[in-house]
């Protein structure tokens, strides 16, 4: 779709979820799909440090082979591979990054196990070279006899009344139907509108880290963890611009990363630096401006520049809750000092960075940080590198106060986590370690609000892999009672 179209259809409240206090934004996946839909195709697994601290909080899964096996199964499905042909952006990072002595390496792609230069899937992949769900995953599954239902609205999860035990035992759900327009859209006002119930004998919600919580506490579920715990990884931007023409909204989005500062406290917080889409509508809003003069002359090289995230790792977190008024969902999150000094050190070496691959200017999506003008250099002083006087003193600044306060940024989020999270008490999570709701019966999680804490790495590999993993234990649970009881309801 195009940019204005995109944005609409595919993106929860047309790509402007914004936190309660404005301090940043969040890209919410709101389409057929979800999120794998409009993602940057970026396949990275679970890293061993994550995965160990899930483990010692009592989830031994995530250091099995078990859990490894549904990560292999998983890229292996959608063709994960690095058979790729970096843009400038990308090749600018990998090359600057070796200039300097940073650790870079290749993304992986979901595309295939083919190359895919393409810089517009984030507002869906057109050609269907990317894997994602819509093309993969829910294709298989009609293949194999699902049915799906366009334009429903879940209300509530419903239970039996009749059933005995503490425990709520899920019946199914109950929500309303709209059906197209007269002119045959799915935006406008619906020809027909009904209430409908759908009945089952196991119900799984996969609504989001935004939206699952809601579902649960619209059904009367009752835990105090739901919603909490909610991981942003949230970003700022580093926008450089060359003297050439880069075209940086064409090829892959995200094909490289630099992982030197994703532990820089030493218990696996920290930040990655990243390429991000280049495409001028998603791109430029980000960016603070002192007058309109400014942006205009910035916008107008956006042919000549990249972009870089410092995506960070958060240690501390957030919470989603209904709006008391019309139940949509609010964000209550803001970026903490601690997770912004992590992500500072990521703004500088990607400064660094876009400085060695010959930028002339520099900017951040940080209003506190000035632009940087790269200097007339006389002959013979590209030798100094990142120790030009006048990039050093950019760059000290950065350790004056708090370079990155958030009435002065703009920070930014693609990735929604924690919100129904994993965990063997229902005093500290929401689901048991088969993803299954404490306090129910046949009623389970299966989405990234279920991750224990944040995954820091672009969280759609992990998240189908504990979809994959938890659903196969669920398939194994169906099977067993079919066989005692015949078949179940599906």
């Amino acid at each position: 779709m195009t940019p204005a179209e995109g944005t609409v259809h595919m993106f929860a409240n047309g790509g402007a979820e914004i936190s309660d206090d404005g301090s940043i934004s969040v890209l919410s996946g709101s389409t057929w799909g979800g999120g794998g839909t409009v993602n940057w195709s970026a396949s990275l697994q679970t890293q061993s440090f994550v995965r160990q601290e899930w483990a010692k909080s009592g989830l031994d899964l995530f250091t099995s082979m078990a859990f490894q096996q549904s990560l292999d199964r998983v890229c292996d499905y959608m063709g994960v591979s690095t058979d790729i042909e970096h843009n400038f952006s990308n090749n600018v990072l990998l090359e600057g990054a070796r200039k300097l002595g940073y650790t870079a390496k290749t993304v992986p792609q979901n595309t295939g196990n083919q190359e895919h230069y393409c810089g517009y899937c984030t507002l869906g992949c057109a050609s269907a070279v990317k894997q994602g769900p819509a093309v993969s995953f829910l294709a298989d599954a009609a293949r194999a006899g699902a049915t799906f239902i366009e334009g429903y609205e879940v209300d509530k999860v419903l239970f039996d009344p009749r059933a005995p035990g503490k425990n709520k035992v899920a019946i199914g759900v109950r929500g309303t139907w709209r059906s197209r327009d007269a002119n045959s859209m799915t935006h406008g006002e619906p020809l027909i509108k009904k209430k409908l119930v759908v009945k089952a004998t196991k119900v799984i919600v996969s609504c989001g880290a935004l939206q699952s919580p809601l579902l649960l506490l619209r059904s009367g579920i009752k835990n105090s963890n739901i919603g909490r715990n909610l991981h942003l990884h949230p970003v700022l931007i580093v926008g450089a611009v060359f003297n050439k023409e880069t075209r940086p909204w064409e090829g892959g989005i995200l094909t490289s990363l630099v992982s030197d500062f994703e532990n820089t406290d030493g218990t696996g917080h920290g930040t990655k630096i990243e390429a991000l889409t280049m495409l001028p509508s998603i791109f430029l809003p980000s960016f603070t401006w002192k007058d309109g003069l400014d942006f205009k002359l910035f916008a107008a090289n956006l042919r000549s520049m990249s972009g870089f995230i410092s995506l960070t790792r958060d240690r501390d977190s957030g919470m989603v809750y209904p709006d008391p008024v019309d139940g949509r969902c609010r964000i209550k999150y803001t970026p903490s000092s601690y997770d912004r000094k992590n992500m500072l050190e990521g703004v500088i070496a990607s400064a660094k960075i876009a400085y060695v691959s010959g930028a002339k200017e520099i900017r951040t999506t940080c209003h506190s940080i000035p632009p940087f003008v790269r200097p007339k250099d006389p002959a013979g002083s590209v030798e100094e590198g990142i120790n030009n006087a006048a990039f050093k003193a950019w760059i000290q600044q950065f350790q004056q106060g708090d370079p990155l306060p958030t009435w002065a940024c703009s920070f930014a989020s693609a990735h929604q986590m924690g919100t129904c999270r994993m965990g063997t008490s229902s005093w500290k999570s929401v689901v048991n370690p088969l993803g299954q709701v404490w306090g129910t019966e046949g009623l389970y999680v299966m989405d990234a609000s279920v991750f224990p804490s944040a995954s820091g790495v672009n969280p759609m590999v992990t998240n189908m892999a504990i979809s994959d993993w938890t659903s196969r234990r669920l398939a194994e649970l169906m099977k067993k009672e079919a066989s005692s009881i015949g078949s179940p309801r599906l």
